[in-house]
């Protein structure tokens, strides 16, 4: 897997954050297959198309042979950077700015079909009747009577700022 990508191996390191199941080599992240090869190339052709605009996206990359994933992996070009706490007024601008940059995607025929645990989180959080199954749970009963009504049209966003 590490060849198919052309991936350093003398400079493999793993990354901490996420789920603890992606590995650094070089200029690449290398992580396992999280989404159907659909899902992957639609990203790849939907990231490859907006313009950097104040923020930066890792994008996917091929193996040698020009394939998405192998073995169940993924590549990804590294973009050094840092976790700083407490930067809220900074990511809601970058987040505003990555918004305007996709407003005109439209979501994928196969968006509504996705089961994952994201995609459920997703719709709870857009869609009061989803959520009503983990109000049982306090917090997100206490979440879910602070929710009022979003005026807006559908737009595909970042939901991990």
């Amino acid at each position: 897997m590490l060849a198919a990508f052309d991936a350093d191996t003398a400079l493999v390191e793993p990354l901490s954050g996420g789920q603890g199941m992606a590995w650094r080599a070089g200029k690449l992240v290398l992580k396992p297959l999280d989404m159907s090869l659909d899902a992957l190339a639609w990203q790849e052709a939907v990231l490859s198309e907006i313009a950097e605009d104040g923020f930066r996206l890792s994008r996917p990359v091929r193996t040698r042979s020009g394939e998405l994933a192998i073995a169940g992996w993924s590549a990804w070009r590294w973009l050094a950077g840092q976790h700083l706490p407490g930067r809220w007024v900074d990511i809601a601008a970058v987040g505003e700015r990555f918004h305007r940059a996709t407003a005109h995607i439209p979501a994928p025929s196969w968006h509504q079909q996705r089961t994952d645990p994201f995609a459920t989180a997703d719709r709870a959080a857009w869609d009061a009747e989803v959520l009503e199954r983990f109000t049982s749970l306090p917090v997100i009963g206490h979440l879910a009577a602070q929710l009022r009504p979003v005026q807006g049209r559908d737009q595909l966003i970042h939901g991990d700022l």
